[in-house]
C-alpha cells in the first residue's frame, strides 16, 4: 500500500501533526513553510518512516528526533542547519538522509554508528573534514559530498566496501587516498573541480574501468600525461596501465606516443 501524504499546505502544522497521528500514516511532509522550529509534538509520531522537512528556515533539529524510531527516510534539504542532531545515529532504521544546502560544518560525534544508512547527501554545505569513524558506515552505497570545503579524504573511507557512488566534486581536495582501491563496487566517482594532480594506482581495482561506469576528473590540475590518457584511452585504458608492474614507465611511453601522433596529425593537416 502506498504511503499516505499529508501536506502542510492543507492546514496548520499542528493540525497536520494531529491528522498524521490519528490516521497512523507513515509519511509526513512539512515543506516550503519558512518555519524556524518544529513543534515538539512531531516527535510523538512514532509510526513515521518518512519525514520531509525540506525548504524551510530551520536552524536546529531537536535531539528528540531519535524518538522516531521507525524512521527510514529523512530530508532536511534547503534549511539553515549548522549541525545535525547529536542523536541521529540512534535512529537505527534510518536508510536515506538528505541534508544538502544547509550550513553544516561538521558531523556530530558518533555519526559513523548509523547502522542502516544506505544513502547520504550532505552536498552544498561548509564541511571541512570527514571523521575517521565514517569507516563504520559499512552499509553506505551512495555518498554525496560535493560543494563543501574538504581538503582531504580519510584513509578509513576504504572500509566503505559497499559504496557504489562517491561524489566529491567542487571541494579543495589535493589527492585521493590509496584506500579507494578497496571500494570494489565503486561505479560512479565524480572528483571534478578540485586540486588533484595525480591518481593512486589502487583506483584501478574499483569498478570504474567498466563500460557502464562514470568517472569525471575535469577541472583538476592533473599531470599532462594523465589528462591525455584519460581523454584518449578513457579510464579503462588508464586503469589497464595502472595494473602493470612498470606503470610509470608505461604511462610515460603511452603519453609520448600519443603526443607525437597528435603532433604528426597536425602537421599533415597543415600540408
Amino acid at each position: 500500500m502506498p504511503f499516505s501524504l499529508f501536506s502542510a499546505s492543507s492546514g496548520s502544522i499542528n493540525n497536520l501533526i494531529d491528522a498524521t497521528r490519528e490516521s497512523h500514516v507513515k509519511q509526513c511532509t512539512i515543506s516550503f513553510k519558512r518555519i524556524k522550529e518544529i513543534p515538539p509534538t512531531l516527535w510523538t509520531l512514532h509510526t513515521l518512516t518518512r519525514l520531509n522537512l525540506s525548504n524551510n528556515n530551520l536552524t536546529v533539529i531537536s535531539d528528540e528526533i531519535f524518538l522516531l524510531c521507525r524512521l527510514e527516510t529523512l530530508s532536511l534539504f534547503g534549511n539553515r542547519l549548522k549541525a545535525l542532531p547529536k542523536t541521529i545515529s540512534s535512529i537505527r532504521n534510518l536508510k536515506h538522509l538528505t541534508a544538502s544546502r544547509n550550513e553544516l560544518v561538521e558531523f556530530p560525534h558518533g555519526f559513523g554508528s548509523c547502522p542502516s544508512l544506505v544513502y547520504l547527501d550532505v552536498s552544498c554545505n561548509g564541511i571541512k573534514e570527514i571523521p575517521p569513524n565514517f569507516q563504520y558506515l559499512t552499509t553506505l552505497r551512495v555518498l554525496h559530498l560535493s560543494h563543501n570545503q574538504l581538503t582531504s579524504l580519510p584513509e578509513e573511507m576504504g572500509n566503505l566496501k559497499r559504496l557504489e557512488t562517491l561524489v566529491v566534486s567542487d571541494n579543495k581536495l589535493t589527492s585521493i587516498p590509496p584506500s579507494i582501491g578497496n571500494l570494489s563496487c565503486l561505479r560512479v566517482c565524480l572528483i571534478q573541480g578540485n586540486q588533484i594532480t595525480t591518481l593512486p594506482r589502487e583506483i584501478s581495482k574499483t569498478a570504474l574501468g567498466r563500460p557502464d561506469s562514470v568517472f569525471k576528473t575535469m577541472d583538476n590540475p592533473l599531470t599532462d600525461a594523465l589528462k591525455l590518457i584519460l581523454e584518449t584511452k578513457r579510464p579503462e585504458g588508464l586503469f589497464a596501465l595502472m595494473r602493470m608492474d612498470d606503470y610509470e614507465v608505461k604511462l610515460k611511453e603511452a603519453y609520448e606516443k600519443k603526443r607525437k601522433s597528435m603532433e604528426n596529425n597536425k602537421d599533415k593537416k597543415k600540408v
